[in-house]
C-alpha cells in the first residue's frame, strides 16, 4: 500500500505564523532612555554581526588573534546591531558605557537566545577556521621556503663543484669583509662563472 503523501504547509500559512511570532521591534524605558531593541536580527544583520567580531578579534594584515576583544566586541554589536545605541569611536570610552552599565544586560533580556547563541557559536567557530587556516598557510610558507632553499644550495654546489679551491676562498673572503656590498657579492659570483667557462672542457 502506498504511503500517503503528508500536506505541505503553504509559505502563506507560514507568513501568517510568522505575522503572530516575535514582535519585529519593541520599546523598553531605562534610566530615562528608550531602547529600541530589535528581538531577532536579519540574516544579513546577523551575518555583518559574526563578520564584525571576528575582524575585531583577528589582524588582517599579521593574522594576530585578540582574545581580549572578543567579549567587549560582541556586547558593542549588541548595542548596536540588536538596540538603537551609539557607541562612541574611541574605544576605551565605549568599554567604559559597556561595563560600567547595564545598557547590555537590558537588552540581552529581550533578543531571541536561540538566534544569539547560535551567534556566537558561529563566531567561536570561525575565529578557528582562520586561526587553523593562519596556521597552514604558514606551514606552506616555510615548506616552500625550504624548497627554495635546498634548490640554492643545489645550484650553488654545482656551480663551487667546478670552481677551484682559491675561488671559493676568494669568494668567502668577500661575503665575510667590513666592506661588502652588492657589487662585490655579484662581481664574485660573476667570476665563478667566469672560472667555469675558463675550465670547460673542449670538445671538438
Amino acid at each position: 500500500m502506498a504511503k500517503k503523501a503528508k500536506k505541505r504547509i503553504t509559505v502563506n500559512a507560514f507568513e501568517k505564523a510568522l505575522a503572530k511570532g516575535l514582535p519585529e521591534t519593541i520599546t523598553i524605558k531605562w534610566e530615562d532612555i528608550d531602547i529600541e531593541i530589535k528581538p531577532t536580527l536579519s540574516f544579513g544583520e546577523m551575518y555583518g554581526f559574526v563578520n564584525g567580531v571576528v575582524s575585531s578579534c583577528i589582524d588582517a594584515t599579521t593574522g594576530t588573534y585578540n582574545a581580549e576583544a572578543k567579549d567587549f566586541a560582541i556586547k558593542a554589536m549588541v548595542l548596536e546591531n540588536y538596540a538603537n545605541f551609539t557607541l562612541p569611536k574611541n574605544p576605551e570610552k565605549s568599554y567604559e558605557m559597556i561595563y560600567r552599565t547595564e545598557a547590555y544586560f537590558k537588552v540581552l533580556d529581550h533578543i531571541n537566545p536561540v538566534q544569539f547563541n547560535e551567534i556566537c557559536t558561529a563566531i567561536d567557530k570561525k575565529i578557528d577556521y582562520m586561526l587553523q587556516s593562519n596556521v597552514e598557510m604558514a606551514t606552506k610558507q616555510i615548506n616552500s621556503m625550504l624548497t627554495s632553499m635546498e634548490a640554492i644550495q643545489e645550484q650553488l654546489s654545482s656551480v663551487f663543484g667546478k670552481v677551484s679551491d682559491e675561488d671559493i676562498k676568494n669568494l668567502v673572503n668577500v661575503l665575510i669583509n667590513k666592506n661588502v656590498d652588492e657589487g662585490k657579492l655579484m662581481n664574485a659570483f660573476l667570476d665563478a662563472k667566469e672560472h667555469e667557462a675558463v675550465r670547460a672542457p673542449i670538445i671538438g
